[in-house]
Formats: C-alpha cells, structure tokens, sequence
C-alpha cells in the first residue's frame, strides 16, 4: 500500500501513536495531511528548487552555526550531557535514537554532529562499528578523553574528503539534533551520495516542528536559541535553522533518498511532542 493510499483509509479519530514504522503509519494530523501533500507532490513531478532565493535570504552561517559559538559551549554542554540534565533526553529521545538504530542494524554507521560522543560509546557498547565527527575541536577532544580514537572534526561540507580508518562507506549516517544550519541537510545528503553504501540510511532526530515552532510557524527561517541556562551551565547564543515537517521531507527527497519511516515522540504522560525521527533511504 503506498503512502498516499494509507492516509486516505487511516481513522482521523485515532490517537497518535509513539513508536511509528511505515506499513503501517500512524501519525498525527499534522503529520499525515504533511506526508499526504509532500509525496503528492513528488510523484506529480520534481520539485523546483528554491535554494538560491533562500541563500539570498540566509544568515551568514555555514555548516551547523559556527565553529567558534560550538567550541564557546563545549565544555558547557558536555557537562549537561554527561551529568544527564536534560529532561527530555532522559525520559524520551536518547531511548528512541538508540532504539532506532538498534532495529535497523546497521553493520557500520556514522554519527554526524556527534558532539561529546555519548551516542557513538553506547553503539560502540553494543558491538556497532562506526565514527563520530563534529565540527567543534573541543567536543571531538572531550569525545576521546575516553580513550577511544575513532572521532574526527569535520565540518559537513568536508566529510566526503575525509578517512574513516578500515571505513569506506557506511550503512547509516545518524544525525541526532545536529542539522542546526541552514546547508546542513544538502551537505549531509550530498556526502551520503559519497559515503553511504547502496540503499544506505540517514537518521535523523530533530525537535518537532509543533514544539520547535510553538505550534505557529510555518515557514523555514533562522531563529536564536532561548537557552539562558540548563542546570547551572551558562550557553552562549547560538542561531539555529528552523524547518517545518514538510520541508524536512522534501530536502531530502529532492537530494535522491526516500522516507523510509517517521516517528514522533512524545512525553509520557503529558503526550505533548518532543522529537521527531526520520529515516530516509539512499534511492
């Protein structure tokens, strides 16, 4: 049943389900109306790019915001991280990411904007093989300080230049909230073009749109962050690249990889939205 055929039969009635897989989809309204006109879309005919006019508008940030607003909040971050002061990492999305990466099972995987690499131990935990790269210097040193050597600096746009030891191409990319710029969703997909296996996967999990959006925007667009503090840790302002469900969807349909699965997660017992996580398939 392709995806179209789907949400024309679906229950609109039906509660939103947490854990969400293809055959079948159960997704929000929001999100079923958004995959309804999106792969319309795609199948009537290919999609005109409108890059250039929204270069023109863009802020002056490259690859994720800047290597020097990343490296200012290294040391900040990587204490939030490893002392788990994030709510709705522990109670939600560290489970999910890993969940989602365990079922597609990978045989070698690349986690892109790895930060302080917790993600990359826990795979690395579980037998996966695998790199993290980021961009910031001082993340990828606190990400070795554990001993292992198996983590680059890199920004985006270089990762198809770069060596990954015995590694030439992977199964999967995963990408958990580190597409933050503006180009970072082109040249993640353009480097899976070069890094990825056939068929290979991109993962990724980013704030959901109705949360990141406070349920209002609905155009792509740069906006600042709110951080003032997580626990005691002070952050600087780091600007960040706002996209709706749809244009996640589209950016990477338009660049050769297929949605392959979507879910949406929520907290447990409010049920408000927290993250959502696309799987996209290299075509």
């Amino acid at each position: 049943m392709v995806i179209s055929e789907y949400l024309s039969s679906v229950n609109k009635t039906e509660k939103p389900s947490i854990y969400l897989f293809v055959c079948p989809l159960q997704l929000s309204h929001a999100a079923r109306a958004t995959l309804a006109m999106t792969f319309s879309r795609v199948e009537s005919s290919a999609l005109e790019s409108q890059t250039n006019t929204a270069m023109a508008k863009c802020r002056p940030f490259g690859s994720v915001t800047s290597p020097t607003s990343l490296n200012k909040n290294a040391l900040s971050w990587t204490r939030v991280i490893r002392s788990h002061q994030i709510e709705s990492r522990v109670q939600v999305t560290n489970k999910s990411i890993l969940e989602t990466v365990t079922r597609l099972n990978p045989t070698t995987f690349l986690d892109v904007g790895c930060g302080e690499g917790w993600l990359c131990r826990e795979l690395f935990a579980k037998k996966f093989d695998g790199w993290g790269v980021d961009a910031s210097c001082a993340l990828i040193e606190a990400a070795r300080e554990y001993g292992d050597s198996r983590f680059l600096v890199s920004s985006y746009s270089d990762l198809g230049v770069q060596k990954f030891g015995n590694i030439e191409c992977f199964s999967c990319f995963i990408c958990n909230f580190s597409i933050l710029g503006q180009r970072d969703l082109t040249d993640i997909a353009d480097a899976g073009h070069c890094l990825l296996e056939p068929s290979g996967h991109i993962i990724v999990q980013t704030l959901h749109p109705l949360t990141a959006g406070g349920g209002t925007e609905t155009a792509d667009g740069w906006r600042e962050t709110s951080w003032s503090e997580i626990g005691n840790e002070p952050f600087h302002p780091a600007p960040w690249y706002y996209r709706t469900m749809e244009s996640w969807i589209e950016g990477f349909c338009d660049r050769n990889y297929r949605l392959l699965n979507l879910r949406e997660m929520y907290y447990p017992v409010t049920n408000k939205p927290v993250s959502v996580i696309f799987v996209f398939e290299q075509q």
